[in-house]
């Protein structure tokens, strides 16, 4: 029996634009007999009939005529009919997909190749901030640039440090130097130990610098004070100086201090604060740094992998052309106007003096930090017009000279703390200069000659008191006496007193006494110069001891 729902549906259906035919097959499928179908159609005559019909869903299971049987299958059919819209939208949301998708991809790629430089854009803190972003990914690839700016970036962190240093040199004229004055064939230096620039206003050293295997020092600073001690010193050297070496040795292998704290003063703090606001001066540097490193030195790196000890690391490669010096140093001298015409002279280009120029770097793979640095250079000595005046010293035969050099950097326990131990006893640097210079003979020489200084002034003011008596007829009472009157410079009576000469009346003014109270260092009993002038013209040298003076100065 054919039910009010089952018509309404079929109804329903027309409206939405289903034929007869659509329907009938939609029926049949699901179960309904011909004849139960025909005569649904003949209750609802005005149901459109075409030739064409969409398909539909067929195979479900024989359902009976009973009401409620037919109700479940027009709930069916109703769900059935509506899967042509449902799929419309999923074809919908598989072509959307498909265009994220692209867009995606487009992204994705063009962001891999702008990190790369594979697109030639100019530089800017956009494209620096998207090739951050891409190689901070831990599996894809590094650049030497994102390497280089991480190595830069984790030095600026860095306050701790192991340094060792080392420089090798060599060459014919350098040989035959070195053997003739320290009995070398080659120079060695090197340099190891620990730096805590924590605070910078008072850095921690503890350093060890050996020069050749002849030359020793050791080198501390703690507090702003500065410890050093002199370990070795080549005796070749001592003999070239003439220097007697019994008198120089006691003061090696001792600790000496000097105290490097610097006046807090506000000229120092304003200037300070100067230095630091050079911002037009830091953006050219900033300027210049980036087309050495854009233009010159990236597009020539190249890159591997290597371990350095048990650490894995990026190997870089740079061998600096002469044609890349010559643009450097142009680049330089335009920046910085180190001549009128912005250009170097063909003397200048470094191509001539520079050869073989070649720089490996290591650098952490994991905190970027520089591992170790070796840079290999030939380097030819220029001809200059000084040399000419050293033809028959050692020195001549360094002249147009091609010396190899090697340096070596290596850099290890960054950022880990060090104690750096005050020498239980030390000298003072002041103390121990005049002790050197007393017992080597330089002290009583540079007396001799200071002393000497003093008599010549003091001669010059006898001269100078006997014009002022010329003409005034009464003897001066002191420097500015003579000074007021021409006799001598104003600006000469700061340096007499400084040189401890004095000028006294004496005797009720009968006499002008002028002395010094710089010693003379051969005179120990009366080691103190100093002429009596009277008014007559006469005029008596005589050296006297303090207390004589003393007692002079009174009368």
């Amino acid at each position: 029996m054919i039910n009010q729902e089952i018509l309404d549906y079929v109804k329903n259906e027309t409206r939405k634009g289903k034929t007869r035919e659509e329907l009938e097959k939609s029926l049949l499928a699901v179960g309904w007999k011909k004849e139960d179908v025909d005569q649904i159609f003949q209750t609802n005559p005005q149901i459109p009939t075409f030739q064409t019909t969409p398909s539909f869903p067929t195979g479900q299971p024989h359902y009976s005529q009973n009401t409620t049987s037919n109700n479940a299958v027009v709930k069916s059919i109703s769900t059935d009919f509506s899967s042509p819209v449902h799929k419309k939208g999923h074809k919908s949301l598989f072509i959307f997909s498909i265009i994220i998708t692209v867009i995606l991809l487009l992204l994705g790629s063009s962001t891999l190749l702008l990190a790369y430089d594979k697109i030639p854009l100019p530089e800017s803190q956009f494209k620096n901030q998207i090739s951050e972003l891409v190689m901070s990914v831990p599996f894809l690839p590094k650049t030497p640039k994102y390497i280089l700016n991480a190595a830069i970036s984790a030095q600026k962190k860095l306050t701790r440090m192991s340094v060792d240093f080392s420089l090798a040199a060599s060459s014919k004229g350098l040989s035959s130097t070195l053997n003739s004055t320290m009995g070398l064939n080659q120079l060695d230096l090197a340099l190891k130990g620990s730096l805590d620039y924590t605070d910078k206003k008072n850095p921690l050293l503890l350093l060890n610098l050996p020069v050749t295997k002849d030359f020793n020092l050791d080198l501390r600073l703690k507090d702003k004070i500065s410890y050093f001690k002199i370990n070795k010193f080549p005796q070749n050297l001592l003999s070239l100086t003439g220097m007697d070496k019994d008198k120089i040795t006691p003061f090696f292998d001792k600790w000496i201090y000097y105290d490097a704290t610097p006046l807090e003063t506000e000229a120092r703090k304003n200037l300070d604060n100067y230095s630091n606001n050079q911002s037009p001066q830091n953006e050219l540097t900033q300027k210049t740094l980036s087309y050495l490193l854009n233009d010159e030195i990236l597009p020539n790196i190249k890159m591997s992998g290597d371990k350095i000890g048990n650490f894995d690391t990026y190997k870089m490669h740079l061998t600096v052309t002469k044609d890349m010096l010559d643009r450097i140093m142009d680049k330089l001298a335009q920046d910085y106007n180190t001549n009128k015409t912005g250009k170097i002279t063909e003397d200048q280009k470094p191509s001539k003096y520079i050869d073989d120029f070649n720089i490996d770097a290591w650098f952490d793979k994991n905190e970027y930090y520089l591992r170790q640095i070796v840079v290999m250079l030939k380097a030819r000595a220029p001809k200059t017009q000084s040399m000419s005046i050293i033809d028959s010293t050692p020195l001549k035969d360094l002249e147009d000279d091609t010396f190899d050099f090697v340096i070596v950097l290596k850099q290890a326990d960054f950022n880990k703390p060090f104690t750096v131990e005050i020498p239980s006893q030390s000298e003072k640097l002041e103390d121990v200069v005049s002790a050197f210079m007393e017992s080597s003979g330089l002290l009583s020489g540079q007396k001799n000659a200071i002393y000497s200084s003093v008599k010549s002034d003091i001669n010059q003011l006898e001269n100078a008191t006997l014009r002022y008596y010329t003409v005034k007829m009464v003897l001066p009472k002191s420097l500015d006496d003579l000074a007021e009157a021409g006799e001598i410079m104003k600006t000469s009576v700061t340096r007499f007193n400084n040189e401890q000469i004095y000028l006294k009346t004496i005797q009720n003014g009968e006499k002008v006494f002028i002395y010094t109270l710089t010693e003379d260092p051969n005179n120990i009993t009366s080691p103190f110069f100093s002429i009596t002038i009277s008014k007559n013209g006469s005029s008596i040298e005589k050296n006297y001891s303090k207390s004589e003076i003393d007692i002079i100065i009174k009368n």
